[in-house]
C-alpha cells in the first residue's frame, strides 16, 4: 500500500471536492495518477473522469502537476493563490484568496509576466521575507485597459496612469479618426505579455483629452470598471413596476403607520434606506425601531435587477455624481422611505433597559409612514437645545431628544466593551456649477451622525445573532485581527511619540484606551491614522469571525440594502425566516459559490472605495493647481524614506515632499521612529510636526501635489 493512503472501500461515485479532501487529508507526498486510481479504487471507465477532474483541479490552481507528473495539494506544495497586484516598476504582490494569510512580494523577475488583477498561482521562495515567485497564471483579470493614447497611428502606446498592470499596451494601428494622440482611450488587451513581449490591444473608444474635472471622473469610472448606465433589460423591469404596491401586500406585515417616524441624512442624500422611531418606557428604558427599506420585496433572485446589482455590489459616490447599484425607479423612489408614504420595510425593535443594555429583540416585515425628513445639520440643532420646553409642542423634536439619550447609552456601553471610535476627519469638496472644486474643507460631523451610527449598529448586530444559525446562508461582516508585526510596529510607534505605552497587544480595548489618551495630543489625529492602517480591512464572510474594531462577537451589515448587496442577502435571509420558508429566503447557491459571492462583493467594496479616493485625488490636484508657489501652514501625517507627506491647515489637502528637495542636508530614514534625519544638521521631521510648505508642482495627470520645505520649520 502507498505510504499515507488508507483505503476506504470501492468508490464508484467522486467529484472534484472529494478527490482535494482525499489529497489533502490522506496524501503525505505528490502521487501519481495510477496511485489515485488504485487508492481511490477506481475502475478503467472510470479513468478518463477523474483524469478530466484532475485537469480542472490543476486549471484551478487547487492541485499541483509537477514536471514528474505527480499531483499534490497546491497548500502542501507551498503555493499560494491569489490576485496579483502590480508595481509601475516591474514588481507586485500576491494578494492571497485565503482569509488571514499575509500579502506576499513578488519581486520582477518572478512575475511571469502577470498584469495587475491577474489570478495566479505563486511558490513562497523565502518564507521570513514572505517573498513568491509566481509559478502559473490561472486567470486573466481584466482585457480592458484605460491610458492616454501616444505615439504614431501606426506605432501607438496606452500609457495607464499608474501602470497598475505594470505595462505599457502597444496599439499596432489606430483606425483613423477613432481617437488622437493625448486622448484617453479604453482599450481591449487582444495578445497579453509574454516574457520579452508587451501586451498588444485595440482601441474601443476615446474619452478625449481631460480638460475639465468631470471630464477626469469620468475617466476614474473608466480606470476602475465601474457601471455607468443600466442595461435594457434592467431598465424594461425597472419600469415595469407600478407606482404603488398591491394593497395585499400588506397582509401578513407589521403596520408601523402610527408610529412616530423619521428619516436623518445629509443635505444632498437622494436616498433615504432608514428611517428610526423611539418611545421612552418610563423608569424601564427605551424600545427602538430601526426601518430599513424592503428592497428585498422588488429585487428577486433571478431579476436581471439583481444580476446588474449582483455585479454592481455597491453603489460608487463621487463628489459630482452617483452610480447605484439599483435603478433609480428603486433607489430614488419605490424603495426610498420619503415622508408622508407608505413604504414596505424590514423592521428591527429592539427593547433596552434604564442602562442602555439590549434585553429584548423582534424582527418584522412591515409597512411605515415616515412623519418627517431631518438633515444631519436640523437634527443636531435639536440636540444642542436640549430644553424640552424650547421645542414647544414638536413631536419630533422632543422624539430627537429622546433618541439622543438613548444613543449615548448605546455609545458608552459599545466604548466601556472595548469598541473603536477614530472619528478620523473625512474631507468634502464644493463644486462649482462648472463641477470645478471651489473649497475643500473636513466634512462636518455632529451627534445626529453619530446617533444614527449607533442606531444602526444596534440593528446590525441584532440581526447578525438573531440569523448566526448553522441551517442558514448567512452574510457576516467580519474584521479579523491585526497581524502581530503590525502591532508591534504600532506599539513602537506610539513609543517613539513619547507615550507611555502599557499594553503588550493591540487587543480591542487596549486601542480603545489608546485611542482615548491620545485623543487632545496635537499628533493625535495623526497618530489614530497610523493606528487604523496597522489594522485588517473589514470584509464579508459566510463564516462569523467576530469583528474586533467593534468589538463584536457577531455582526452582519442589514441597514443599505439600496446601496449594498451584501445587505440586500442578509434581507433575503432574514425574509426566508420570517416567512417560515413560505418565500424564497438566501442565495439558493452551493456553499462554494456563496462564499465567492461574499469575496466578490468584499472586491467591489474596495474597488468602489479607491475609486472614490482616486476622485478625491483628482479633485485635489484641480483645486490646487492655480496656487502653485504659494506657501500654506501644514503637518507631517506621514514619513517614508521617499520623502514626507503633508496635510495643509487651511485646505483638505495633503501633498508629498520628495527626499530629494530637503536639500540642506542627507537625510536618512528611521523606520522605528518613522523620522527622516539630517546626517550633520540634526534636522529632524517626525509625526504630527508643523511644518510651512510651499506648492512646488501639480501634475493634473498623475493627480499628484508636490510641495517643497520652506525654512523656519517650527
Amino acid at each position: 500500500m502507498t505510504q499515507g493512503f488508507a483505503h476506504t472501500g470501492r468508490t464508484s461515485m467522486f467529484d472534484r471536492a472529494q478527490i482535494l479532501s482525499f489529497l489533502q487529508q490522506r496524501s503525505r507526498r505528490p502521487v501519481s495518477f495510477r496511485e489515485l486510481m488504485h487508492e481511490l479504487r477506481l475502475s478503467r471507465a472510470e479513468s478518463r473522469r477523474l483524469k478530466q477532474s484532475l485537469r480542472e483541479l490543476v486549471r484551478d490552481g487547487k492541485v499541483l502537476r509537477t514536471k514528474r507528473g505527480l499531483y499534490g495539494p497546491a497548500p502542501s506544495m507551498n503555493l499560494l493563490q491569489g490576485r496579483f497586484e502590480a508595481h509601475a516598476d516591474g514588481y507586485g504582490f500576491l494578494v492571497p484568496d485565503e482569509p488571514g494569510k499575509p500579502d506576499h512580494f513578488i519581486p520582477a523577475r518572478h512575475t511571469l509576466g502577470a498584469m495587475g488583477g491577474d489570478h495566479v498561482l505563486a511558490r513562497v521562495e523565502r518564507p521570513e521575507r514572505r517573498e513568491a515567485a509566481i509559478i502559473k497564471i490561472l486567470a486573466r483579470g481584466s482585457k480592458r485597459f484605460v491610458g492616454r493614447l501616444e505615439g504614431t497611428f501606426r506605432n501607438a502606446w496606452v500609457i495607464p496612469r499608474y501602470k497598475r498592470g505594470g505595462l505599457d499596451l502597444l496599439i499596432p494601428e489606430v483606425p483613423p479618426g477613432l481617437a488622437a494622440p493625448g486622448d484617453w482611450v479604453v482599450a481591449e488587451i487582444v495578445k497579453f505579455p509574454e516574457l520579452g513581449r508587451p501586451p498588444e490591444g485595440r482601441i474601443l473608444k476615446s474619452l478625449g483629452p481631460v480638460e475639465s474635472p468631470p471630464q477626469d471622473i469620468s475617466v476614474i469610472i473608466e480606470e476602475y470598471g465601474l457601471h455607468r448606465r443600466f442595461p435594457s433589460p434592467v431598465k424594461k423591469e425597472a419600469a415595469a413596476f407600478p407606482p404603488e404596491f398591491p394593497k395585499e401586500t400588506i397582509r401578513g406585515r407589521k403596520d408601523f403607520r402610527s408610529l412616530l417616524t423619521v428619516t436623518i441624512d445629509g443635505e444632498r442624500a437622494r436616498d433615504f434606506d432608514d428611517a428610526v422611531s423611539v418611545q421612552t418606557l418610563p423608569g424601564k428604558g427605551y424600545v427602538l425601531w430601526v426601518h430599513i427599506a424592503d428592497v428585498s420585496y422588488y429585487v428577486r433572485p433571478g431579476s436581471a435587477i439583481d444580476a446588474e446589482a449582483q455585479v454592481r455590489g455597491t453603489s460608487v459616490y463621487f463628489p459630482d455624481r452617483v452610480l447605484p447599484m439599483l435603478p433609480p425607479e428603486l433607489s430614488s423612489d419605490l424603495c426610498s422611505l420619503k415622508p408622508g408614504l407608505d413604504r414596505l420595510s424590514m423592521s428591527v425593535e429592539l427593547h433596552f433597559d434604564a442602562s442602555g443594555q439590549r434585553v429584548h429583540a423582534d424582527f418584522w416585515k412591515s409597512i411605515i409612514n415616515s412623519n418627517r425628513r431631518l438633515t444631519y445639520t436640523e437634527a443636531a440643532k435639536v440636540i444642542e437645545t436640549p430644553d424640552p420646553l424650547e421645542h414647544g409642542e414638536d413631536d419630533v423634536n422632543v422624539a430627537v431628544l429622546q433618541m439622543q439619550q438613548l444613543a449615548r447609552l448605546l455609545r458608552q456601553r459599545r466604548r466601556d466593551r472595548g469598541s473603536l471610535d477614530f472619528d478620523l476627519p473625512e474631507p468634502e469638496i464644493l463644486l462649482d456649477l462648472e463641477g470645478k472644486p471651489e473649497d475643500i474643507i473636513v466634512a462636518p460631523r455632529n451627534d445626529a451622525h453619530r446617533l444614527i451610527e449607533e442606531f444602526m449598529l444596534a440593528a446590525n448586530e441584532a440581526v447578525a445573532e438573531h440569523l448566526d444559525r448553522p441551517e442558514l446562508q448567512m452574510v457576516f461582516r467580519i474584521h479579523e485581527e491585526p497581524d502581530p508585526e503590525h502591532i508591534a510596529f504600532a506599539l513602537k510607534l506610539l513609543k517613539e511619540a513619547g507615550l507611555r505605552v502599557r499594553h503588550k497587544s493591540l487587543s480591542s480595548r487596549n486601542v480603545a484606551r489608546i485611542l482615548e489618551e491620545t485623543e487632545g495630543l496635537p499628533s493625535g489625529r495623526v497618530l489614530h491614522y497610523h493606528i487604523l492602517r496597522a489594522l485588517k480591512t473589514a470584509r464579508y464572510s459566510p463564516d462569523n469571525l467576530g469583528h474586533f474594531g467593534l468589538a463584536s462577537t457577531c455582526y452582519t451589515h442589514f441597514t443599505s440594502p439600496i446601496r449594498r448587496y451584501p445587505d440586500l442577502m442578509v434581507h433575503r435571509t432574514l425574509r426566508g425566516l420570517l416567512s417560515r420558508g413560505k418565500e424564497v429566503s438566501g442565495e439558493e447557491t452551493s456553499r462554494e459559490d456563496f462564499r465567492n459571492l461574499c469575496l466578490h462583493c468584499s472586491q467591489t467594496e474596495r474597488n468602489a472605495d479607491k475609486a472614490e479616493r482616486e476622485s478625491a485625488k483628482s479633485l485635489r490636484a484641480w483645486f490646487m493647481k492655480d496656487k502653485v508657489g504659494e506657501e500654506f501652514d501644514g503637518f507631517v501625517e506621514d514619513v517614508k524614506s521617499a520623502g514626507i507627506r503633508v496635510r495643509l491647515k487651511d485646505y483638505f489637502v495633503d501633498g508629498f515632499i520628495p527626499v530629494s528637495a530637503l536639500t540642506d542636508d542627507y537625510y536618512l530614514f528611521h523606520e522605528a521612529s518613522m523620522t527622516l534625519a539630517g546626517r550633520h544638521s540634526g534636522r529632524r521631521f517626525r509625526l504630527g510636526q508643523e511644518i510651512r510648505v510651499r506648492v512646488a508642482r501639480v501634475s493634473i495627470e498623475e493627480r499628484a501635489i508636490i510641495f517643497g520645505p520652506v525654512e523656519g520649520i517650527r
